[in-house]
């Protein structure tokens, strides 16, 4: 008869977690995705381009919308089970509810090792295509007199010594290969000076000929020189109607690939897999990092979403059998307000945990515990 009863709740299962991991799949892609894919049309994004970014998007959200599909899957089962007197035949039958609610627990596990096992193999190869391809896109439509201001610093080697600053402020002409509104702030070398301010180049355009940017023409040069030994005889100003980049000194470079100054770095860690995510973590605090909290709650939440979904099932299935049940849309309004209390308290909790307030594996599970909590008081509540 057990086996009867799980075909049975498995089959009522089945439906309504697909159908809700469909609607979610679709709402997270409009929310997220449909305000950039439009933007892009309306800059003149050609149609492999938009399909490209929009189906390298998918993978992401499918680990996202598998725990909340088993929640609203397992309330609306139970809910047309209860509505039926189902689960009241199954009590006379000596089926307890937690013996009836074995299956959801099975089909939770299954996809918490599906969601485990998508988000490590084909989510991180998918989110580095992705930003990849949002970049050519971008990259294709724009304009190059719009500004599009870049800043950051070029560190030496192996060190975390800052040797220049960059900020380029009047944007990149990808058919051209020229950034406009180019300033170079140089730092001293000099020990007692090290990390004072040495010279600015400020070019209004820079043309590269090579990939890094070392054979470059830049135009309309102004470089001053700055007094840092306080005598006032090492000030000083220039202006060059062209100069070569590296005629300033093996110093002066871009120091990443000249088509890729204007491509933002990566700091998603969506784009590395648990091993490597961990690894990366190991190599910074081996730097000398200590600012890792962020990362190592990143790290946790690889495991933490997937195992959301056995507990979403065990809260949405005793929801589904409480005495204030109502339509379809009612068990919809409940998962979403459940939904939306986890992601607040995660939120919460992440900011705590980046912070080292509590330790970042109890941050990433914090909203788990919570949900488990919540899933037993109503199981019991329900059996009674």
């Amino acid at each position: 008869m057990f086996k009867q009863v799980d075909r049975l709740i498995l089959r009522e299962l089945a439906g309504p977690v697909a159908n809700s991991f469909m609607l979610f799949l679709a709402l997270l892609f409009n929310s997220v995705y449909l305000p950039k894919i439009t933007d892009l049309m309306v800059k003149g994004a050609t149609l492999p381009q938009i399909t490209k970014i929009a189906i390298l998007g998918i993978p992401v959200l499918i680990t996202q919308c598998i725990p909340m599909a088993m929640l609203l899957g397992a309330l609306l089962a139970f809910g047309r089970l209860s509505g039926d007197s189902e689960h009241v035949a199954l009590l006379a039958s000596g089926v307890s509810f937690y013996r009836a609610t074995r299956p959801v627990i099975w089909v939770g596990i299954l996809l918490s090792i599906v969601a485990f096992g998508w988000n490590e193999l084909v989510v991180p190869e998918s989110m580095r295509a992705f930003y990849a391809a949002s970049f050519e896109a971008a990259e294709a439509t724009m304009l190059p007199t719009k500004t599009q201001p870049i800043h950051y610093a070029v560190k030496r080697e192996g060190t975390d010594y800052i040797e220049e600053v960059i900020t380029i402020t009047g944007g990149y002409d990808p058919k051209a290969c020229e950034l406009r509104q180019v300033s170079i702030l140089l730092m001293n070398n000099d020990g007692s000076q090290q990390g004072q301010p040495e010279a600015l180049i400020y070019a209004e355009r820079v043309v590269a000929h090579d990939e890094k940017g070392y054979n470059a023409d830049m135009y309309n040069v102004y470089v001053r020189y700055f007094d840092t030994d306080r005598t006032l005889r090492r000030q000083s100003d220039a202006w060059y109607a062209t100069a070569k980049m590296r005629s300033f000194g093996p110093g002066v470079r871009f120091d990443r690939d000249f088509r890729g100054v204007p491509k933002p770095q990566l700091t998603d860690n969506r784009i590395r897999s648990f091993a490597d995510l961990r690894a990366a973590i190991d190599e910074k605090r081996r730097e000398g990092k200590t600012d890792l909290g962020g990362d190592e709650v990143n790290l946790w939440e690889k495991v933490a979403f997937p195992v959301a979904a056995v507990i979403f099932g065990m809260v949405g299935a005793p929801l589904g059998v409480r005495p204030q049940r109502g339509s379809k849309a009612m068990g919809f309004g409940v998962a979403i307000a459940i939904i939306f209390g986890y992601w607040l308290v995660h939120n919460g909790m992440f900011q705590l945990g980046r912070g080292g307030t509590i330790p970042p594996m109890l941050a990433a599970f914090s909203a788990n515990a919570l949900g488990l909590v919540a899933a037993t008081i109503l199981v019991a509540r329900t059996r009674q």
